[in-house]
Order: structure tokens, then C-alpha cells, then sequence
């Protein structure tokens, strides 16, 4: 009797078992897709393709969302507008694409705004970062996470004392982009600093 109650009690934890194991739903409830600008390769657009990954695995396959890189749904402004009404579900934008809708966001435009990366991390991570995200929700959209796409910076030996068409770079195209995103330590080479009167 005892052995019969120990095989039965065997037969139904493998019948768990097989339960917890079984493949993923080979037809998803829900596609969605996700959008960026960058290549696949790019971090950004690994780290959508690995939240497209856990959501898949959290749900069993019931929900697929598909990462599109290489601008394929459009330029990030066309993406945000998509966001909209519902062409995209997710993507990752610049913060200088969201600004016209959300002005407030302009703040984190600023050169020279955190001390380091940590004091970055702390200041988006944190109340006020979170306060931010809730902006999203009058447009809209929802905010999820932020994104650091690398401090803007220029070094020199002397101070820089330069504005408008006297800067020795005036008509010079830099690599960073003319609003830089969220997470930036240093802005723009002119314009930001015509901004604070340097």
C-alpha cells in the first residue's frame, strides 16, 4: 500500500513537472513590436531585443513582441507619433523627440546637469525620474524606463569664451546630436552654452 501511495505521489509530481516544462505556445495571443533607430548590434536595440526575450519567457509565448531596428517603422519622430495611436507599441526615442510634447522634459536637456554617471542614475532612478515618466501618461503614452545613450562632452586647455557666429566651430557639424538625450553631462558645443551664458 505504502509503495502504491509513493508511486502515485511519483506519477503526479511528474505530471507537475511536465506541466512546469512545456514548451512555449507555438502561436502567440499578442504580437507587438518594438522600434529603434540603431542597428541591431547597437545596445539600445540588444537591450529591446532582451526585454522581447523575458516577456516571451515570462508568458509562456502567449505574447511576442517583435523588435524592428534600423529605423524600419521611421524616424524616431515618426515612432513617437506612431506611439500615439497605436502603429507601435514600444520603442526607445532621443528625449529632444518627446520635448515639443513634453516641454517639462527640456530640464534634462541641460549641459552640466549631474555630477557623474551614479548621480545620474540616482536623479532618474529616483522621485524625480519617476515624476517624469508620469508625463508620458498626458500624451498618451507610458513611460517605462530610461536609457543612457553617453555623456556629451568637449575638453580644451583653456576655457571656452565663444557664442554664436564667433565660436571657432560656427559651421562645423559635431558628431552629437543638437539636443542631446537624457543622461547627459555636457550639451550641445554652442547652443547650450549660449543658454547659460558661456
Amino acid at each position: 500500500m505504502r509503495r502504491r501511495t509513493f508511486l502515485a505521489g511519483l506519477g503526479f509530481a511528474a505530471l507537475q513537472l511536465a506541466g512546469c516544462a512545456a514548451k512555449l505556445q507555438t502561436t502567440p495571443d499578442y504580437v507587438l513590436t518594438y522600434a529603434d533607430n540603431q542597428p541591431a548590434g547597437y545596445p539600445t536595440t540588444q537591450g529591446a531585443q532582451y526585454f522581447a526575450d523575458l516577456v516571451q519567457q515570462q508568458t509562456g509565448g502567449k505574447v511576442v513582441i517583435q523588435v524592428k531596428a534600423n529605423g524600419e517603422y521611421g524616424s524616431e519622430q515618426q515612432v513617437w507619433e506612431q506611439l500615439a495611436i497605436g502603429g507601435v507599441d514600444f520603442a526607445r526615442v532621443s528625449l529632444s523627440v518627446v520635448t515639443d510634447d513634453l516641454p517639462r522634459l527640456n530640464v534634462l536637456l541641460l549641459p552640466y546637469l549631474y555630477r557623474d554617471a551614479d548621480h545620474m542614475w540616482r536623479v532618474l532612478d529616483g522621485s524625480i525620474g519617476a515624476e517624469f515618466l508620469q508625463d508620458f501618461t498626458a500624451q498618451g503614452r507610458v513611460g517605462l524606463s530610461w536609457y543612457d545613450a553617453g555623456a556629451r562632452s568637449s575638453a580644451g586647455a583653456q576655457p571656452e569664451r565663444f557664442t554664436g557666429q564667433d565660436h571657432p566651430r560656427a559651421g562645423f557639424a559635431d558628431r552629437d546630436r543638437h539636443d542631446p538625450p537624457a543622461g547627459c553631462s555636457a550639451g550641445d558645443h554652442g547652443v547650450q552654452r549660449r543658454l547659460l551664458g558661456a
